[in-house]
């Protein structure tokens, strides 16, 4: 008899594109993890948002030049940045956030 995962959902708002999802973590899912599907979805939205809201970056940037950055908005209304490798759950279980916000950023500049 196999065990089943549970599985729960995280609300991710984009502010910079507009997007707000609700995606399915386990225990052993990374915000990097969550990240990776937020890229591949909006790959053509996050290129041309980079593109034409920063100045200082070579011309036909590709994703892998795009950074994101995750943050929540803790009980004292202070921004709290989420490191790309702590799993989902933690941060649901210690810190009892149901949403965050993520924001696209290129890599290094000219």
């Amino acid at each position: 008899m196999s065990k089943t995962i549970k599985k729960t959902t995280i609300e991710l708002t984009c502010p910079q594109l507009g997007t707000t999802d609700y995606l399915s973590y386990d225990i052993t899912t990374t915000f990097n993890d969550i990240i990776n599907q937020l890229k591949d979805k909006y790959e053509e939205e996050v290129l041309i948002y980079v593109n034409q809201n920063f100045q200082n970056i070579r011309r036909g940037i590709s994703l892998d030049e795009v950074t994101v950055k995750l943050h929540y908005i803790d009980k004292k209304g202070i921004r709290q940045t989420v490191g790309l490798f702590t799993k989902v759950s933690e941060i649901r279980k210690r810190q009892k956030v149901n949403k965050l916000y993520w924001e696209a950023e290129p890599i290094g500049g000219l």
